[in-house]
């Protein structure tokens, strides 16, 4: 019998996690749930879960690690604390370190007082892979208690996932010289994926990709804002994201930028020698969390403008998930700066974006893998799955930057097709089927028998 401590930060979250853990019960596993959301903790025990949420001895336990907070941290070996407070400033706009510290060392309470409550059992810690104060806490916490923590993340293709044990960094993916059993379908999805120029994105994420616009005015949003705001303010229920009046700013002030950015963008159609650097979410974990020192993309645009050879342009363009997600005025800040920096409207294909530049720079973007699936080189500056790609050059040092953009587009154009093809079978080996919350029952079976499969093989 197999025991597993899953973490919920939200409704949607668990209302997925729920019809996963009844499968997983019909079939002989205990569950139990640490939940960051009082209205999710409401229905699991409505369902018979064990359910585990912040109460007061967390709260006084905190306390008493705070206040020795050296020991604390080398106890739960948490090396560079800021660094792991960094997202959430980021996200929600923070600055109050002493309460954050606080909110994780509660949170670190929270889950010690699950896993010893299951230790004999041997559990297992599943999470979504996330930079939140919540999530980061119940990895130090199942270290200190050498539990496994697994953190699902959405992998290269679409409804498929990897498995990432014990760490916040990316895969590692291994050269797999077994006989390729999947070769068709990798194919397939490869060649599929050039020809209709489709990007990869998560179920869960697809809303963010609506503009701006739609995201204010959407009668759902708008539903749960009020939702939200009754259970905050008036019910005070705890609430993971409950960082309402700056959500609401924030989207705001994102339209702002977006109408301010329309009249600067270029096509990709009239450019001829580019380099091109995809934006990333700002707030993102990969940046965050995997690639903290590239944090403030403006200040690296503004270096590797400085660093392309003469006669070339350095093409950016915004993430289309978060459109004016950063500050347009930064943005044309750069632009004012570099005449030979261009824009390029987010609601270009990144495909064809691609195909007509010479390289591509990343920080970790799967525009980096998607360029290689169209024979591109990419230079990489963070930490990203396809750092052993083929194709791929990994940036240890910013300042080789000008020599590996000039070698790279000076190199012998090959057809890396079969390099390539077989590098991301090598990828397709260590993803697993099933897509997180995404509730309909085929993928609910199939991410059940996902998890008794990867735990049978992983003991």
């Amino acid at each position: 019998m197999k025991t597993l401590i899953i973490t919920t930060l939200a409704e949607y979250q668990t209302n997925f996690w729920l019809e996963i853990a009844k499968t997983l019960r019909a079939q002989d596993f205990t569950i139990s749930f640490i939940s960051f959301d009082d209205r999710s903790s409401d229905t699991l025990r409505g369902n018979n879960f064990t359910t585990y949420s912040l109460n007061n001895s967390d709260r006084q336990r905190s306390k008493e690690l705070t206040k020795n907070l050296d020991f604390s941290l080398k106890k739960y070996q948490i090396e560079n604390l800021h660094h792991w407070l960094t997202h959430e400033k980021v996200c929600f706009n923070l600055n109050n370190t002493e309460e954050m510290i606080e909110k994780l060392f509660s949170y670190i309470a929270l889950s010690d007082r699950c896993i010893k409550d299951n230790i004999d059992k041997k559990p297992i810690m599943l999470q979504e892979l996330g930079g939140f104060i919540s999530v980061i806490a119940c990895f130090f916490s199942s270290r200190a208690h050498n539990v496994d923590n697994y953190f699902i993340e959405p992998s290269f293709f679409k409804g498929r996932m990897f498995f990432v044990k014990n760490s916040f960094s990316s895969i590692d993916i291994e050269k797999n010289n077994t006989q390729k059993t999947n070769q068709q379908e990798v194919e397939r999805y490869l060649n599929d994926a050039i020809e209709k120029k489709t990007i990869v994105i998560p179920k869960k994420d697809k809303h963010h990709y609506s503009n701006t616009l739609a995201k204010i005015i959407n009668k759902h949003n708008i539903k749960r804002a009020f939702e939200k705001a009754i259970d905050k303010f008036i019910l005070k229920k705890h609430q993971e994201f409950g960082h309402l009046g700056h959500h609401i700013r924030k989207h705001i002030i994102m339209l702002i930028n977006e109408i301010r950015l329309k009249s600067k963008y270029a096509e990709a159609s009239s450019l001829e020698k580019f380099i091109y650097f995809p934006l990333h979410v700002p707030g993102d974990m990969a940046l965050t969390l995997r690639s903290p020192k590239y944090l403030d993309q403006i200040s690296l645009v503004n270096y590797i403008a400085r660093n392309i050879p003469h006669g070339y342009k350095l093409a950016i363009k915004e993430h289309p998930a978060m459109i004016g997600a950063i500050d347009a005025r930064e943005i044309k800040g750069a632009l004012d700066k570099n005449d030979q920096l261009v824009i390029i409207s987010p609601k270009e294909n990144n495909y064809d974006i691609i195909k007509k530049c010479d390289c591509v720079i990343s920080i970790n973007s799967k525009s980096g893998a998607e360029a290689t699936l169209l024979n591109k080189q990419v230079l990489l500056l963070g930490d990203a799955f396809y750092s052993n790609n083929p194709l791929t050059t990994y940036i240890n040092d910013i300042k080789e930057l000008h020599n590996s953009i000039t070698i790279s587009i000076n190199k012998e154009k090959k057809d890396y097709q079969n390099l390539i093809t077989d590098y991301f079978q090598d990828v397709w080996s260590q993803t697993y089927p099933g897509e997180l919350y995404v509730s309909d029952k085929n993928n609910i079976d199939t991410f059940a028998k996902t998890i008794v499969s990867f735990l049978t093989r992983n003991k």
